[in-house]
C-alpha cells in the first residue's frame, strides 16, 4: 500500500503565512494530507523561517478554535479557548483551504494537556500517591468525565468533516515533575510519582481486587526510603504497581476503542511518544509513534532498527524536522527510504521551526521514499 505523507500544520503559523508553508508542501513535496493541532496543552514556538516578522508564539493552550457550546452540555466549565485567535475561526478557513489543494485533513486532540481545563476543574486531574491533584499533568486518563469531555470534543470537531482524528498522549500515568526534578534520576520514584489514585483509577483497581489503600501507602513509603537513602541509590516498585497500571490501561483502551468506532467515518488514531517506557499506545494498530525531537541521532542504524519492531505494531509514525532530530538532508533521506518501507503513514512535525532548507530535504526525501515503493 502506498505511503501516505502528510505535514503537521498548526493553526498559528496558518494564521502567520496565511498557508504559504502549506501550499509550497503541497505544490513542492506532493503531500497527501495536514494535520492539525486543534486543541493542545500549552504551545510555545518560534519560527523565524515561517514567520519571520513575528517568529516567536506562545499560547495556554485549549481550543484553538471557537467550540460549538451544544456538545458541552451538562459539562464545566466551559471548553478553554486558546486566546490568540479572538473571534475567528482559524480551523474553517484552514478546512477550506486543504479542500481546495484537494488533501487530507487530520485533526490532533491533544485533550488530556489542556492544563487551563484542568486548572479550572482539578478534580478533572492526576492525584498522587499522596492525595494532591497535579494540574500541571493534565486530565487523568481513567476519569469517567475525562472520556465525556474527549467524546464532545470529537463530537464537536466533526462539523469540520475531518477524514481522520488524531489523539495526543493517552499514557495513563504522565509525570508532572519539573524537567530538572531530582526524581528523574531515578525511573522508579519519577514512575512512583507519576501513578494516578483518584477516584476514578481507585474503582477500577478495586473492581479487579486490589487494595488501592495499601497500595498508596508503600508507593508513599517507597519514595520516602529513595529520599534517606544515597542519590545514586533506586528503590524496587512495590508490589502490586504493574498490576495497579496494567488494569487501569485495560479499561481506558477498551472504552478508547470504543469511542473510536463510533466515528467510523473519520478513524481515530492515537498518538504516542516513542521510547516512552510503555508498549507503543493503548490501541498498537490505533497507534501514531511520535518520534524524539531532541534526540541528534534519530535515524542512526541502530536507533532505527531498534524502532523497526515498534513500526510492525503501529499504524504510522511523526517525524520532529527541526534540529538536532534533523540535519541533514541525506540523513533524512535516508532515514525516511528505510521507514517507509515498513509503515503506511508518515507524517512530518516542526517544519514551521526547522532550517530553511527542511523543504527541500523533505522534498527530495519523500521523492526518494516513493521511488523505491
Amino acid at each position: 500500500m502506498p505511503v501516505s505523507f502528510g505535514l503537521v500544520y498548526p493553526l498559528w503559523t496558518f494564521a502567520a503565512d496565511g498557508g504559504a508553508l502549506l501550499e509550497r508542501a503541497v505544490g513542492e513535496v506532493g503531500i497527501d494530507h495536514v494535520t492539525v493541532p486543534a486543541i493542545t496543552g500549552p504551545v510555545t514556538a518560534f519560527r523565524p523561517v515561517a514567520a519571520p516578522d513575528a517568529p516567536y508564539f506562545h499560547s495556554d493552550g485549549g481550543w484553538h478554535y471557537p467550540p460549538e457550546a451544544r456538545c458541552y452540555g451538562g459539562l464545566t466549565p466551559r471548553p478553554p479557548r486558546a486566546r490568540w485567535q479572538g473571534t475567528a475561526d482559524p480551523l474553517a478557513r484552514l478546512a477550506t483551504l486543504v479542500e481546495r489543494l484537494g488533501i487530507a485533513l487530520v485533526l490532533r486532540v491533544d485533550l488530556r494537556a489542556v492544563t487551563p481545563l484542568a486548572t479550572a476543574a482539578p478534580h478533572l486531574a492526576l492525584r498522587n500517591a499522596w492525595g494532591q491533584e497535579c494540574t500541571e499533568a493534565g486530565l487523568c486518563a481513567v476519569g469517567v468525565e475525562t472520556r465525556d469531555w474527549l467524546r464532545a470534543a470529537l463530537e464537536d470537531l466533526q462539523r469540520y468533516q475531518p477524514a481522520r482524528l488524531e489523539l495526543g498522549d493517552w499514557r495513563v500515568d504522565v509525570s508532572a515533575h519539573p524537567v530538572m526534578s531530582p526524581q528523574r534520576w531515578s525511573s522508579n520514584v519519577a514512575e512512583l510519582g507519576a501513578l494516578c489514585f483518584c477516584p476514578s483509577c481507585r474503582a477500577v483497581a478495586s473492581e479487579h481486587g486490589l487494595d488501592v489503600e495499601v497500595l498508596a501507602r508503600n508507593v508513599r513509603s517507597a519514595v520516602a526510603a529513595w529520599c534517606a537513602g544515597a542519590p545514586n541509590r533506586d528503590v524496587p516498585l512495590p508490589e502490586g504497581v504493574v498490576a495497579y497500571r496494567e488494569v487501569r490501561r485495560a479499561a481506558v483502551a477498551a472504552w478508547l476503542r470504543g469511542l473510536l468506532d463510533i466515528h467510523a467515518a473519520a478513524p481515530g488514531y492515537v498518538l504516542t511518544p516513542w521510547g516512552s517506557g510503555q508498549p507503543p499506545g493503548l490501541l498498537p494498530d490505533r497507534s501514531v509513534l511520535r518520534l524524539d525531537g531532541e534526540q541528534s541521532d534519530l535515524f542512526a542504524p541502530s536507533v532505527l532498527r531498534h524502532l523497526e519492531g515498534a513500526l510492525a505494531m503501529v499504524a504510522g509514525v511523526c517525524i520532529p524536522l527541526p534540529r538536532p532530530a534533523v540535519t541533514t538532508g541525506e540523513e533524512l533521506v535516508v532515514g525516511l527510504r528505510t521507514l517507509a518501507q515498513r509503515t503506511t503513514w508518515i507524517e512530518f512535525e516542526g517544519l514551521d521551526e526547522a532550517a530553511a532548507e527542511a523543504l527541500i530535504w523533505l522534498r527530495q526525501a519523500v521523492r526518494y521514499a516513493r521511488r523505491e515503493q
